[in-house]
Parts: structure tokens; sequence; C-alpha cells
């Protein structure tokens, strides 16, 4: 029973210190805050599951290895979902603990890898609810008893999923939408033949940039022609804006043509705009151009610009064409 109790509130433990430590942390690397003093005690409650549940795998193995039993530890799902909370959550720690800013693709990518650790945190207390309580056994049973009959269909659906992506995907490769499948040379001269110059979308540029970066800069004038086997620089600044000091002097102000009225101080406020931080970055020649070329034919960068060209999006927007419009 103390065992039971002691899981009962290390999981409570890790999904309240993960769901404060994650949502700060996104809001620290949008720049929307600062790092409140009570931050390190939620990544403390973290550290603090992952060595409750790593200590209790490992007398499980240990006994179980004295049993000469060991095959029953890794035949069991349940552990594979302890070790994997065990893993994901360390992960998550070691993540926060880096307190370097990142670009918005890598913040996305946080953010899924996030989403995809609190399902896992989830699914264990639903593993703890299914060892205790023997009503939510039966129900936990009879849910995985309709999946294994559904297995049947949901195999063959994404069996004709796939075969339409792949047809999408071998149909649009090598198009001027699919770029990425270009050669170096093909495309070099397709941006020759567009007039693809660097500059004739530099919206684009720094558009994977955290909140708060704003005024690229870069070193070419923004009217040659794109060049793929170059690499080109860029350099963006953080600003923080200086509240406004009030400087009181005893100079006489020319509003006044009392004499004792211009002995009363006057109010100069000032502001300034204070360089916070600077990043530097560096995009491949190719990748850029390929960015300007997009820009340029479909007003911004975005995903409709290639609908086929990746075996992702080519199977959500079959599922969207085939069954629905996914709603998030």
């Amino acid at each position: 029973t103390s065992i039971l109790l002691l899981d009962a509130y290390f999981l409570i433990i890790i999904i309240a210190s993960f769901n404060l430590a994650a949502m700060e942390y996104l809001d620290i690397q949008e720049g929307d805050k600062t790092e409140s003093e009570y931050f390190s005690y939620y990544q403390l409650g973290l550290y603090l599951g992952i060595l409750y549940f790593g200590m209790r795998e490992v007398i499980q193995m240990l006994s179980l290895i004295t049993l000469d039993t060991f095959n029953a530890w890794y035949s069991d799902l349940g552990n594979a979902l302890d070790v994997s909370l065990i893993a994901v959550t360390l992960a998550c720690s070691f993540i926060m603990d880096d307190k370097s800013i990142r670009t918005k693709d890598e913040i996305e990518i946080i953010q899924y890898f996030f989403s995809i650790v609190t399902l896992i945190m989830w699914m264990s207390v639903l593993s703890f609810l299914k060892s205790t309580l023997i009503d939510f056994a039966v129900f936990v049973g009879g849910v995985f008893y309709v999946g294994q009959r559904l297995a049947a269909f949901i195999m063959a659906l994404a069996i004709i999923l796939l075969a339409f992506s792949q047809m999408f995907v071998t149909m649009f490769q090598n198009t001027d939408l699919c770029l990425e499948h270009y050669s170096d040379v093909k495309l070099q001269q397709l941006i020759e033949n567009e007039n693809v110059v660097v500059g004739v979308t530099n919206k684009l540029v720094g558009a994977h940039l955290p909140s708060g970066y704003d005024n690229v800069s870069y070193a070419f004038t923004g009217t040659e022609l794109c060049n793929t086997s170059l690499n080109y620089t860029f350099s963006a600044a953080k600003y923080v804006v200086v509240e406004p000091e009030q400087e009181y002097t005893n100079a006489p102000s020319p509003a006044f043509s009392n004499p004792e009225q211009s002995e009363s101080p006057s109010l100069s406020p000032s502001s300034l705009d204070e360089i916070q931080s600077v990043l530097n970055w560096e995009e491949s020649g190719r990748e850029f151009c390929i960015s300007q070329y997009r820009g340029l034919k479909c007003d911004s960068y975005l995903e409709s610009c290639s609908p086929f060209c990746h075996w992702p999006e080519a199977f959500l927007r079959s599922y969207n064409m085939l069954i629905g419009v996914l709603n998030w």
C-alpha cells in the first residue's frame, strides 16, 4: 500500500511540476516573461520524481534477477511505460536546464516533444489506475478489446492513405513546387530564368527567429541574383525599452516670462532603446534561394506552396481530401 501511495504522490508531483515548468520555459523562450524564483522548484520536483521511479525500477530489476525471472520485467508493457516516463522526463529536465535562446523552429519542436511527454505522463496515470482499481481495469480491458477488433480497419485505412500520399509525392517530384528535389545546377538555372534576387522577399528573412528579435541585417545589397552556392549571414537584435528618466534642471525656461516661475524645475524626459542581445545565424544559399523563390511565387513561405513534397504533409493532405479536414 505504501508503494502505491508513493507512486500516486510522485506521479502528481511530476505532472504538476512538468506543466508549470514547461509553460514558464516556453514563455521565457518567447520573451513574454523572465525566469521566476519558483522555476528551480519545478525542476526539483521533476528530478525527485525521476529519482524515485528510477530507484523503483532498479530495485524491481534486481529482485527479478535474483529470482531468475528477469524476462518478466522486459515483457511487461507497464515497465516499458515506466522507463519511457523516466527517459522523457529526464530529457525535458535537460532541455529546460539549457538557458540558451532558441529559434522558432526549435521552440516548435520542443512544444511537440512536450505534448508527447504529457501524453506519456497521463498514460502512466491510466496504468496506475488500472493496477489499483478493478472496475477501471475492466473498462480499460474493454477499450483494448474494441481497439483490437478495429485494428484491421485502421490498418487498411492507413495503407490507402499511404498509397495516395506516395502517388502525390511521386507526381509532384521535380516540379517547381518541390524545389528540394532539384539539383543545384537546375535550381540555379530556375532562379536565373525567374530573376529571383536575394532581396525580393525580405519579409521572409528571420521568419524563424525567437520572439522579440527584429531589425534583421545582412551583408548583401539585396538586389543581386540569388546564388545557391553561397551562404548568407544574418544578424538580429533584441531591444529593451529603457523607462524615461526624469531630469530636473534649474535653467530658465523660455516659456515663462515671470522670473520666479522660471526658477521652477523643468521636466525633460528621455527614452532609449538598448540592445539586450544579438543573434547571428547563417543560411545555406540553397535553402535561402528556395525561400526567396517561394516568397516570390506564393507571397509567403506557406506549406501550401509545397503541398505534396514530403511524406508527413502528403499523408495529412491525403487524409483531408479523402476523409475530412482536421480540426486542431
